[in-house]
Parts: structure tokens; sequence; C-alpha cells
């Protein structure tokens, strides 16, 4: 059953509402509480539990796609308003935002000892499907940890290859350590040579997982990220923490590990600023 209610578009990339023709595609994916479709090679996602992005669609209300959505549904996006179906959601001017990428380069503070402490200690009390916690006797379950493992300790593209694709659901917990991973790298304008390679090999792994690892790679991060990123480094704080822990089985677990990995190979003596 469609949903009836007076629905509209709370945030959307102003570039998709600026296309010279209406946009029509069909839906690549569909979920309970998402959408996907695929415009000019990118993947979009349509839901109202997102954050603004380059490439994310907020609504004002849930909506249960799974109800009415098949893979031939069409969408419909033009200046004022998206369709789904038949269905009619209004496109407000105040809701087309201009994304940029994330250019803020941030420095470490001995403050950040105790922070990464906290979240580490954070995730090994989670108990989610991890590094810190996993079943030892499940062989498939360890030799993917092991190889997720090999990646933290030493982010090489022989490694980083190793986990692309690595584990089951939405996106795989190997993209997810990587995701976070990568994440952590740009705070600092590190140049990671794993980086370019996994660019390389997308392929390798589901759609939603190649079009978020190619946006933290382009710096395109969704507006909670940018307000966790300038918490932590401003403010000494973990702002969205709970939000990020409760993505997926394993998702949120996964990008704070790559995350918190990724940082603890930059506390070095050259990163520390004195506070």
């Amino acid at each position: 059953m469609r949903p009836t209610s007076r629905n509209r578009v709370q945030f959307i990339p102003i570039h998709l509402t600026l296309a010279r023709q209406p946009i029509n595609v069909r839906v690549h994916s569909v979920f309970s509480s998402s959408l996907n479709f695929v415009w000019e090679g990118s993947l979009y996602t349509i839901s109202s539990h997102l954050s603004p992005g380059i490439h994310s669609i907020g609504l004002t209300q849930p909506v249960n796609f799974n109800d009415w959505v098949t893979d031939q549904t069409v969408i419909t996006i033009d200046a004022s308003s998206l369709s789904i179906d038949l269905l009619y959601f209004p496109i407000p001017l105040a809701s087309k935002v201009e994304i940029h990428p994330h250019q803020t380069i941030y420095s470490l503070s001995s403050t950040h000892h105790r922070l990464l402490n906290e979240l580490e200690q954070r995730l090994k009390e989670e108990g989610t499907l991890s590094v810190f916690s996993f079943d030892l006797t499940d062989k498939i379950i360890s030799h993917q940890m092991q190889r997720i493992q090999l990646f933290l300790d030493d982010p090489s593209p022989t490694h980083a290859l190793g986990i692309l694709g690595l584990g089951q659901g939405l996106t795989p917990l190997g993209d997810d350590i990587l995701f976070g991973h990568m994440m952590a790298m740009n705070c600092f304008d590190s140049d990671m040579e794993y980086i370019q390679e996994i660019q390389s090999h997308l392929h390798q792994t589901v759609s939603i997982s190649a079009q978020l690892l190619t946006d933290v790679a382009q710096r395109h991060y969704s507006l909670m990220y940018v307000e966790f990123l300038d918490a932590l480094f401003h403010n000494h704080s973990w702002k969205h923490i709970d939000t990020i822990l409760s993505f997926g089985s394993s998702s949120g677990a996964g990008i704070l590990t790559g995350f918190l990995y990724g940082l603890k190979k930059e506390i070095t003596s050259e990163r520390i600023q004195t506070v």
C-alpha cells in the first residue's frame, strides 16, 4: 500500500534539481526504509533516516518502500518534485543543498589518547561482531577477522584488497573497516597507497559499498560525519557515536574500528600538539 501522508523532500543535492531534462530512472534496490537508484554512474539513496550528503535524498517522514516499490518502479526528479511511481514528494526550495568535499585538516592533541581509549573500550563492551568480539570456534569468521586484523596492523594495498567486499550484509564488514580507516587518514591528508588501489577494484564489492568508498575517498561525507569529526577534534567529544554504532548489525562498529586504528597510527610525537 502506498503511503498517503503529506510527505515531502527534506533535503536533496541541488545538482539533481538542475538537470536540463527531468531525471527518469528505475529503482536499483529497495529495502524497508530506503531505496536506491543510479544516475550518471552514481548510486543515490532515498530515505527518512539519512543525513544530507552528495548522494542522499531525505524525506520528512518514514516510508515502508517494500510495501509498494519494485525494481521496475520509475523515479522522476525535476526542479520542484520527486516522484516514486505515482507518489509525489514536493521539493521545497530550502531543501536544495549544495554539498562540497570536506577539506578540513585536523590536528591531534594529548587529549585524544584518552578519547581513543574510551572508544576502544566502548567497542569492546558493545559485543557487536568485530575484531574485539567474535566466535573463535567459527573458522570462517575467525579467518575473516585475521584478514581484517592484518589490514589494521599494516594498511598496505595488498591487505586492503584482502578485505574489500569481505563479509556478509548490506555493506560487508571489510568495507566498513576501510571506510572508517580512510576517513581517519583523510583527517591528516595522509597519502595512503591502498586508497587508490581499492578505487581500482570496487567491482569486487557490492554497489552500495562501492559508492560509500568512492565518496569517502573524495572526502564527500554526509553532514553527520562532518559533525562527528569536528566534535572529536575541536571539542574533544564523541558526537553521533551512538547513531553510528546503530548502523546495521555490525556496520557502525566496523566503521569506528577502522577509524580507531587509523587514528592510533597517527598518534605519534610528530602528530601530537600541546594543549
